[in-house]
């Protein structure tokens, strides 16, 4: 809130000069003037400066006033907020009054198999076909959609390196966060045949973050997802 104060300065009575204190005593001779002139100045001077100071305290007094006043004010509207929303999120990137709570969780998993079937001699090959220049739509807890691209062929020399890119560009979003999550083999040689997902994290709190993860890559037989659950209102992370 921005409350704009406006001080006025007061007009200060005007200094006479010797001509116009002379003026005012014209039954008066010079001789006469000039130590009646010095002690009007110095009475003059001495009570203006008692004024501007007295005022500089008046000023600062009502401006403590002012400020203590909005400081009441200000403690009362968090007081009052803290009392209607008791789990209210301050730091929510959202604003306004949205409460504490879970963020939502999903993933990404890709079924890797042998570099054989990813690139031969600089050429692209099924399992590396399948999944490139393709899209990942992701919806955030404020209801913003954000598209990430698969990137186009030959752009990562391995399987492995292309779901990092992925999880990288989805990560360096400010709404989310993305972690990296290889884990064991469907079967047979762990070699072949492994499991990469990607885990992701609604970075504002909600139940509005359980979205649905949708795009062009699925469905697909090397990626699977699972939406994002577990966003909660209430709950204290």
């Amino acid at each position: 809130m921005n409350k704009k104060i406006n001080i006025k300065p007061p007009i200060w009575p005007k200094e006479l000069t010797f001509e116009e204190f002379k003026k005012l005593n014209p039954l008066l001779n010079e001789n006469e003037l000039i130590p009646l002139y010095n002690q009007y100045l110095n009475k003059f001077l001495t009570e203006l400066a008692e004024r501007k100071v007295h005022f500089k305290q008046s000023l600062n007094k009502n401006l403590q006033l002012e400020i203590n006043k909005f400081q009441k004010k200000y403690n009362q509207t968090l007081l009052d907020t803290e009392l209607e929303y008791p789990n209210i999120n301050y730091d929510d990137p959202r604003g306004g009054r949205y409460p504490k709570g879970k963020k939502a969780v999903g993933r990404i998993d890709f079924t890797a198999t042998s570099s054989s079937s990813w690139v031969i001699d600089g050429t692209p090959q099924a399992g590396q076909n399948a999944v490139i220049n393709l899209t990942i739509v992701l919806r955030a807890t404020d209801g913003s959609t954000h598209t990430f691209s698969t990137g186009p062929a030959l752009q990562y020399s391995t399987h492995l390196l292309f779901v990092t890119g992925l999880q990288e560009e989805i990560n360096n979003h400010p709404l989310f966060t993305a972690q990296l999550d290889v884990f064991g083999a469907l079967s047979g040689n762990v070699a072949f045949k492994r499991l990469i997902g990607i885990i992701i994290t609604q970075n504002v709190p909600g139940s509005a973050g359980n979205t649905v993860i949708g795009g062009t890559l699925f469905p697909s037989e090397l990626a699977s997802k699972i939406d994002f659950t577990g966003g909660d209102d209430t709950t204290f992370i």
